[in-house]
């Protein structure tokens, strides 16, 4: 919340909150931490937020980065959540965004009391571009055609969903994008 304080007082001159953000930040070490999924992203977030979270091919992490960064700083300037960013080892599960390869994950937020239109229409599109798979719960814009271009297994995972659920019980709206 102290970003956003920022943000509201120095409004009028992002250049100058830019500064101020850069210089208040500076002195916190980078963190690494290596350890199993559960107990590093089981943590406690007192500010609440609307989330999107894609995962990239590893080479294409840092270009995905930059490109996000500067279409933020030029088009949505009061943004003030950082962007999270991971490396993350390939897995063998069929609907993991992590299926066989090694995956550098980036993840953009937005107070839940503030817009996030700004997302689908900036950050996905270079996040697509960079071949990234969405994270399943978090906000996205994409439905089955697109899902199953990207997770290699979905077919598969599909009919196995669809024998355990031919009737589509455990449907809803959501999922029948998602699923087709």
């Amino acid at each position: 919340m102290s970003l956003k304080t920022l943000r509201d007082v120095f409004e009028f001159t992002p250049g100058l909150r830019k500064q101020l953000a850069s210089a208040a930040l500076e002195d916190i070490p980078p963190e690494i931490a290596i350890d199993e999924g559960w107990k590093l992203l089981s943590n406690e977030r007192p500010v609440r937020f609307k989330e999107m979270e894609y995962h990239v091919p590893i080479d294409q992490q840092v270009g995905a980065l930059r490109g996000i960064i500067a279409r933020i700083e030029r088009d949505a300037t009061d943004v003030f959540f950082p962007i999270e960013a991971r490396i993350i080892a390939p897995d063998d599960a069929w609907l993991s965004p992590f299926y066989s390869q090694e995956s550098g994950s980036i993840a953009v937020h937005a107070y839940y009391k503030e817009a996030h239109d700004w997302m689908p229409r900036l950050v996905e599109p270079v996040l697509r571009e960079a071949g990234g798979r969405p994270h399943w719960g978090k906000l996205h814009s994409l439905g089955a055609a697109e899902l199953a271009k990207l997770y290699p297994q979905f077919a598969e995972a599909n009919a196995v969903r669809r024998s355990l659920d031919p009737d589509g019980r455990m449907m809803n709206p959501f999922l029948r994008k998602i699923f087709g």
